[in-house]
């Protein structure tokens, strides 16, 4: 009979244990591209290559810029000579890039066990580094079929971020008492795939994008006979299916040159862009789990994985260029407040708090140091979506204040020989700082959840090459 509520309670545990966590994926934490991490991500408004498929997927509707050199575009195509010529025209894109990031984080908590006395160890900040590789690929669909002239651009666009270990998604089902920064480690290791296209018209003075990004749905059964409680390791017989399928998600963007709309030459260089991102996530349901011990006793369970929800996101931005100097200015809603829970979590744990939505406000800046060189700086501000009330009782949400800090250079290779075509290479290194939060817990006789404070930084680098051809 012991063993049997032994069995029982370990089945109830896992079913507790099969609890959502709130995180973002690679992409959502650092950035999608060299440029853009450069930029502080305050890419809306200036996006024109292969990470407009992560940023605002309208970009991939700008190659005007191309065909006439346009010196005032934010990121034009430099050309050493032959300025306007069909021969320099390169719309389609092949980049290759890898991310390395190195968060060094802490978790101050004095949690001592019990029964030696002794610290009982909290791994949450412990290996949270990891590298991703970037592909992007842009392909200009006039290749296919000559569209009517008023449609000045059209290209089709795939991205994918993926972990550099070779998995593509790493499920971190943890319960909500564990120490666990959200938005780091295995959190966000998981691969990013994008699709779109993007139209741009009248010669690129305004243009929208539609795409989609995949994440994973399915449900699952288990089944394991003849489960000997008596016997302290086996290998009972058992039966198991899973079915997944790829769950789209809708992305979207648009851009507008007002100046180069209404024909004001001082304004060409203006540009207003809107952004969307439809929530996405992971989600295994029901994963039933039915097990048979001996004695014919049947042990039922319901059990859930959910994991990596990303909050529906709408992004504004606003850029402007002169003489070489490029400002981008952004802000981004991200609607955590609508966050899901899993089956198993809404009944072992029914009073999580709600989570906060958030505003972020992101600033980017590049210049044109020579003819073929840029240097690019950004900022922005991340506050945490993690409020007060998911800090205390069982709950060890771990979600900081941060500013994050960016520096960047672009360098463009205009010709490849025989080859043909360009190059652009950029580099990039993003500092984010985690302003510390101590948590203070309602029950300070619960040796078991005392109080704690965390913080620290992250170092990230991104590379990236881009073939124009």
């Amino acid at each position: 009979m012991k063993k049997i509520l032994i069995l029982l309670l370990s089945a109830s545990l896992v079913s507790i244990s099969a609890s959502e966590l709130f995180a973002a994926s690679t992409a959502h934490t650092y950035g999608f591209s060299a440029k853009g991490i450069a930029m502080g991500n305050a890419m809306s408004a200036v996006v024109e290559d292969w990470s407009s498929l992560f940023y605002n997927m309208a970009g991939l509707g700008k190659t005007a810029h191309l065909k006439g050199g346009d010196p005032s575009f934010p990121y034009r195509l430099v050309k050493e000579k032959g300025e306007g010529d069909d021969d320099d025209f390169f719309p389609n894109q092949l980049a290759l890039g890898y991310l390395y990031t190195l968060p060094q984080f802490s978790i101050d908590i004095n949690r001592v066990d019990p029964n030696t006395g002794s610290p009982r160890p909290t791994k949450g900040a412990d290996d949270l580094n990891y590298g991703s590789i970037v592909l992007g690929i842009v392909a200009d669909l006039n290749i296919l079929y000559k569209l009517p002239t008023a449609i000045s651009s059209a290209r089709f666009g795939f991205g994918l971020m993926s972990n550099d270990d070779g998995s593509v998604v790493k499920i971190n089902d943890l319960s909500p008492r564990t120490h666990n920064f959200m938005r780091y480690g295995r959190e966000a290791q998981r691969a990013v795939l994008q699709a779109g296209i993007g139209l741009g018209f009248l010669e690129d003075a305004f243009g929208i994008g539609l795409g989609a990004h995949l994440s994973f749905v399915g449900k699952g059964k288990v089944k394991i006979t003849e489960v000997d409680i008596s016997a302290e390791e086996q290998t009972p017989e058992g039966e198991s299916r899973m079915d997944m399928s790829m769950d789209p998600s809708f992305l979207g963007g648009v851009y507008v040159r007002p100046g180069k709309l209404i024909g004001i030459k001082n304004l060409e260089t203006l540009e207003l862009a809107f952004a969307y991102r439809q929530w996405s996530e992971l989600n295994i349901y029901p994963f039933d789990t039915f097990a048979v011990a001996t004695g014919n006793i049947p042990l039922e369970m319901v059990l859930a994985l959910y994991d990596y929800y990303t909050p529906e996101t709408f992004i504004f931005g606003i850029s402007y260029s002169i003489s070489g100097l490029s400002l981008s200015l952004e802000g981004e809603y991200q609607r955590w407040s609508k966050f899901k829970v899993s089956s198993a979590n809404f009944i072992n744990f029914p009073n999580i708090p709600q989570m906060e939505s958030i505003i972020m406000s992101k600033f980017g800046i590049s210049y044109n140091v020579i003819t073929n060189l840029t240097a690019i700086a950004g900022y922005y501000y991340q506050p945490s979506y993690v409020p007060k009330a998911a800090r205390t009782g069982p709950y060890n949400f771990l979600d900081n204040n941060k500013h994050v800090g960016s520096v960047g250079i672009q360098y463009i290779i205009s010709r490849l020989g025989n080859l043909g075509g360009a190059l652009e290479l950029n580099a990039s290194y993003q500092f984010q700082y985690l302003v510390p939060e101590r948590v203070t817990k309602d029950d300070q006789t619960n040796t078991l959840d005392p109080d704690y404070e965390y913080g620290g930084n992250a170092h990230t680098m991104m590379a990236n090459i881009t073939f124009r051809i």
